[in-house]
């Protein structure tokens, strides 16, 4: 069953190269005329480019995503495509074209069904399939696997779990998230940062794990896992895969790491690592804030709050 579907994902993207897709830009041009705005955004004519490059739905996929990508502008999306397919990492490859496979198939979903296109869900689908994939075929599978840790046990009754996340704002700023929790799942610490800058999700993923590893040797912290939904940047930092744009980060974090007894950093699936992706959602809202315990939610918080009861802006200004 994999098979077909690969072999039809494959064609796919060839007809997307080619500009070949029944897209109703492409319809219109053999004479069957329509409504041609995009039936998933309804913003501007659809066509290979609009719905792979500029719609907001494909655009919330890809960042739902383990990629954690942002579209590029003002390029092509056969060029897109075809540096994807000629980079080195090989799983970050296979999670892109099952996502763009995925996004074509919700599209008929949304067109000839009426399903409701789910950004969430269908990046949840793609990284499982990707995942079965290689599960079936170890050998294709080379030495880049998405190594995801088991949260619900471990040896080391003293061994603690920092969740990192990190988020990308539309007013120009980044925000990050760390949750620590014991074994039993207590929640000891949370901490949000924001900075202003704007960098690409995976530089930020990359920052985050950085953040962590630095606020972990500050705080004289030890006999941990830092845990991370970015597959790629995990993948980085343990050098199964180089990517440009984060290998002087995951340098930094490697060194980082020889200064820790019993540290390491795994992958885990975004279902997991909510709390940290709350709290690095309320940097938008408070800035830089550390909590002995839980943090509270966003909702707690308006615009005019200047003091937070329980929280301390020391460790991570």
């Amino acid at each position: 069953m994999q098979c077909k579907a690969t072999y039809v994902m494959m064609m796919m993207m060839q007809c997307n190269v080619k500009d070949i897709l029944p897209t109703r830009e492409n319809l219109s041009k053999k004479g069957i005329n329509f409504d041609l705005s995009c039936p998933l955004c309804h913003h501007g004519l659809e066509s290979s480019n609009h719905l792979f490059m500029n719609c907001n739905l494909m655009r919330l996929t890809l960042f739902a995503s383990n990629l954690g990508s942002h579209i590029p502008v003002s390029v092509d999306v056969s060029v897109w495509i075809l540096s994807w397919l000629t980079c080195k990492d090989m799983i970050g490859t296979q999670l892109f074209c099952v996502l763009l496979w995925k996004f074509w198939y919700g599209r008929n979903q949304v067109i000839f069904k009426g399903v409701v296109l789910d950004p969430i869900a269908l990046a949840a689908e793609a990284a499982l399939y990707v995942h079965e994939f290689n599960e079936a075929n170890p050998r294709r599978c080379s030495q880049v696997v998405l190594q995801q840790a088991s949260v619900s046990r471990l040896d080391d009754a003293n061994m603690q779990l920092m969740f990192t996340d990190a988020g990308c704002f539309n007013n120009g700023y980044t925000g990050w998230g760390i949750v620590l929790r014991n074994v039993d799942g207590t929640t000891s610490f949370s901490a949000c940062k924001r900075e202003e800058i704007e960098v690409e999700p995976a530089v930020a993923e990359a920052l985050g794990v950085r953040w962590a590893l630095q606020l972990s040797l500050d705080q004289h912290l030890d006999n941990f896992i830092i845990l991370s939904d970015a597959a790629n940047v995990v993948n980085c930092i343990a050098k199964r895969i180089s990517l440009a744009s984060i290998d002087l980060i995951a340098q930094d974090c490697r060194d980082l790491l020889c200064n820790f007894s019993n540290v390491s950093i795994k992958f885990v699936g975004r279902a997991l690592n909510i709390d940290a992706h709350n709290v690095a959602s309320l940097a938008k809202c408070v800035g830089s804030r550390t909590w002995v315990g839980s943090a509270p939610t966003v909702s707690n918080f308006s615009s005019d709050v200047l003091s937070f009861n329980g929280c301390f802006p020391a460790l991570v200004e």
